[in-house]
Protein backbone atom coordinates (compact mmCIF):
# COMPACT_ATOMS: atom_id res chain seq x y z
CA UNK A 1 0.00 0.00 0.00
CA UNK A 2 0.90 3.34 -0.66
CA UNK A 3 2.36 5.53 2.46
CA UNK A 4 -0.09 7.84 4.05
CA UNK A 5 2.53 10.39 3.90
CA UNK A 6 2.90 10.48 0.36
CA UNK A 7 -0.79 11.79 -0.14
CA UNK A 8 -0.22 14.57 2.23
CA UNK A 9 0.55 18.24 1.32
CA UNK A 10 1.82 20.96 3.69
CA UNK A 11 3.08 24.47 3.94
CA UNK A 12 6.48 25.10 3.81
CA UNK A 13 7.24 24.96 7.41
CA UNK A 14 5.83 21.56 7.62
CA UNK A 15 3.23 21.98 9.70
CA UNK A 16 -0.52 21.24 9.19
CA UNK A 17 -1.20 18.56 6.39
CA UNK A 18 -4.39 17.40 4.62
CA UNK A 19 -4.32 15.46 1.59
CA UNK A 20 -3.07 16.54 -1.71
CA UNK A 21 -6.13 16.31 -3.84
CA UNK A 22 -7.96 18.39 -0.87
CA UNK A 23 -4.98 20.80 -0.61
CA UNK A 24 -5.72 22.04 -4.31
CA UNK A 25 -9.20 23.13 -3.63
CA UNK A 26 -8.00 24.90 -0.66
CA UNK A 27 -5.17 26.61 -2.33
CA UNK A 28 -7.57 27.32 -5.12
CA UNK A 29 -9.95 29.12 -3.06
CA UNK A 30 -6.77 31.09 -1.12
CA UNK A 31 -5.89 32.44 -4.86
CA UNK A 32 -9.15 33.59 -5.50
CA UNK A 33 -9.67 35.08 -1.69
CA UNK A 34 -6.00 37.07 -2.75
CA UNK A 35 -8.09 38.48 -6.09
CA UNK A 36 -10.84 39.37 -3.71
CA UNK A 37 -13.49 37.30 -4.32
CA UNK A 38 -14.19 36.11 -0.74
CA UNK A 39 -16.24 33.27 -1.50
CA UNK A 40 -15.76 32.11 -5.15
CA UNK A 41 -18.30 29.86 -6.41
CA UNK A 42 -17.95 26.18 -7.43
CA UNK A 43 -16.92 26.56 -11.19
CA UNK A 44 -14.26 29.26 -10.34
CA UNK A 45 -12.37 26.78 -7.91
CA UNK A 46 -12.84 23.87 -9.26
CA UNK A 47 -11.05 24.95 -12.62
CA UNK A 48 -8.35 26.73 -10.68
CA UNK A 49 -7.95 23.56 -8.72
CA UNK A 50 -8.38 21.11 -11.87
CA UNK A 51 -11.25 19.46 -11.08
CA UNK A 52 -14.62 19.69 -13.06
CA UNK A 53 -17.04 20.94 -10.26
CA UNK A 54 -19.76 18.71 -11.52
CA UNK A 55 -18.04 15.39 -10.59
CA UNK A 56 -18.46 12.99 -7.82
CA UNK A 57 -15.00 13.31 -6.85
CA UNK A 58 -15.70 17.32 -6.75
CA UNK A 59 -18.87 16.63 -4.30
CA UNK A 60 -16.66 13.68 -2.43
CA UNK A 61 -13.63 15.97 -1.82
CA UNK A 62 -15.62 19.06 -1.02
CA UNK A 63 -17.85 16.79 1.83
CA UNK A 64 -14.44 16.09 3.33
CA UNK A 65 -13.25 19.55 3.54
CA UNK A 66 -16.63 20.24 5.35
CA UNK A 67 -16.00 17.24 7.44
CA UNK A 68 -12.30 18.05 8.19
CA UNK A 69 -13.94 21.48 9.37
CA UNK A 70 -11.99 23.40 6.28
CA UNK A 71 -14.56 25.35 4.31
CA UNK A 72 -17.87 25.84 4.75
CA UNK A 73 -20.92 26.63 2.32
CA UNK A 74 -23.02 24.80 -0.26
CA UNK A 75 -23.12 27.14 -2.99
CA UNK A 76 -20.24 29.58 -2.42
CA UNK A 77 -17.00 28.29 -0.93
CA UNK A 78 -14.99 29.78 2.47
CA UNK A 79 -12.10 28.69 3.99
CA UNK A 80 -12.68 28.37 7.73
CA UNK A 81 -9.88 29.37 10.13
CA UNK A 82 -8.55 26.35 10.36
CA UNK A 83 -8.94 26.20 6.40
CA UNK A 84 -6.97 29.91 5.85
CA UNK A 85 -4.34 28.04 8.32
CA UNK A 86 -3.56 25.43 5.95
CA UNK A 87 -3.99 27.00 2.57
CA UNK A 88 -0.85 28.37 0.37
CA UNK A 89 -0.67 31.96 -0.67
CA UNK A 90 -0.35 31.96 -4.60
CA UNK A 91 3.03 32.01 -5.78
CA UNK A 92 3.09 35.26 -7.59
CA UNK A 93 0.14 38.04 -7.13
CA UNK A 94 -3.33 36.98 -9.43
CA UNK A 95 -4.80 39.24 -11.50
CA UNK A 96 -7.58 39.42 -14.10
CA UNK A 97 -5.13 38.85 -17.20
CA UNK A 98 -3.15 36.14 -15.16
CA UNK A 99 -6.15 34.25 -14.31
CA UNK A 100 -7.65 34.37 -17.95
CA UNK A 101 -4.39 33.28 -19.05
CA UNK A 102 -4.23 30.76 -17.29
CA UNK A 103 -7.99 29.61 -18.03
CA UNK A 104 -7.36 30.24 -21.96
CA UNK A 105 -3.83 27.76 -21.01
CA UNK A 106 -6.18 25.13 -19.47
CA UNK A 107 -8.38 24.04 -22.45
CA UNK A 108 -7.78 22.92 -25.53
CA UNK A 109 -7.00 24.72 -28.61
CA UNK A 110 -10.48 24.64 -30.29
CA UNK A 111 -11.71 26.08 -27.48
CA UNK A 112 -9.47 28.05 -27.06
CA UNK A 113 -9.78 29.84 -30.28
CA UNK A 114 -13.85 30.64 -29.47
CA UNK A 115 -13.04 31.55 -25.66
CA UNK A 116 -10.11 34.17 -26.98
CA UNK A 117 -12.57 36.36 -29.35
CA UNK A 118 -15.51 36.39 -26.38
CA UNK A 119 -12.79 37.29 -23.82
CA UNK A 120 -11.83 40.50 -25.48
CA UNK A 121 -15.22 41.89 -26.13
CA UNK A 122 -16.11 41.39 -22.17
CA UNK A 123 -18.06 43.35 -20.63
CA UNK A 124 -20.05 43.00 -24.26
CA UNK A 125 -20.97 39.94 -25.83
CA UNK A 126 -20.71 38.38 -29.18
CA UNK A 127 -23.13 37.20 -32.07
CA UNK A 128 -22.51 33.56 -33.08
CA UNK A 129 -21.37 34.52 -36.15
CA UNK A 130 -19.04 36.99 -34.85
CA UNK A 131 -17.08 34.86 -32.78
CA UNK A 132 -17.28 32.16 -35.66
CA UNK A 133 -15.64 33.86 -37.87
CA UNK A 134 -13.30 35.23 -35.11
CA UNK A 135 -12.57 31.95 -34.52
CA UNK A 136 -12.26 30.43 -37.65
CA UNK A 137 -15.43 27.80 -37.23
CA UNK A 138 -18.54 27.53 -38.57
CA UNK A 139 -20.83 28.96 -36.28
CA UNK A 140 -23.80 26.81 -38.17
CA UNK A 141 -21.71 23.42 -37.92
CA UNK A 142 -22.70 20.49 -35.24
CA UNK A 143 -18.52 20.86 -33.66
CA UNK A 144 -19.88 24.64 -32.95
CA UNK A 145 -22.54 23.19 -30.46
CA UNK A 146 -20.73 21.01 -29.61
CA UNK A 147 -18.01 23.62 -28.37
CA UNK A 148 -19.62 25.67 -26.93
CA UNK A 149 -21.61 23.24 -25.04
CA UNK A 150 -18.17 22.40 -23.50
CA UNK A 151 -17.40 26.25 -22.66
CA UNK A 152 -21.08 26.59 -20.89
CA UNK A 153 -20.10 23.15 -18.95
CA UNK A 154 -16.43 24.73 -17.67
CA UNK A 155 -18.77 28.06 -17.00
CA UNK A 156 -16.56 29.98 -19.31
CA UNK A 157 -19.25 31.48 -21.16
CA UNK A 158 -23.06 32.45 -20.78
CA UNK A 159 -25.64 32.96 -23.67
CA UNK A 160 -27.56 31.07 -26.31
CA UNK A 161 -28.25 33.91 -28.65
CA UNK A 162 -25.46 36.15 -28.01
CA UNK A 163 -21.93 34.43 -26.72
CA UNK A 164 -20.75 36.20 -23.28
CA UNK A 165 -17.46 35.81 -21.31
CA UNK A 166 -18.24 34.70 -17.49
CA UNK A 167 -18.06 37.45 -15.00
CA UNK A 168 -16.02 35.79 -12.88
CA UNK A 169 -13.31 35.88 -15.48
CA UNK A 170 -12.93 39.83 -14.68
CA UNK A 171 -12.61 39.86 -11.33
Amino acid sequence: PKAASSNLAGDANGSAKIEAPLQRIVDAIRLWNVMGVSAPCHAQVGFMADYSHKSGTWSTYLSRLRSQGLIEGKGDLKLTESGQAVARAPETEPNGAALRSAVLNRIDGPLRKILAPILEAYPDGMSHQSAGEASGYSHSSGTWSTYLSRLRSLALIDGRGELKAQDWLFP
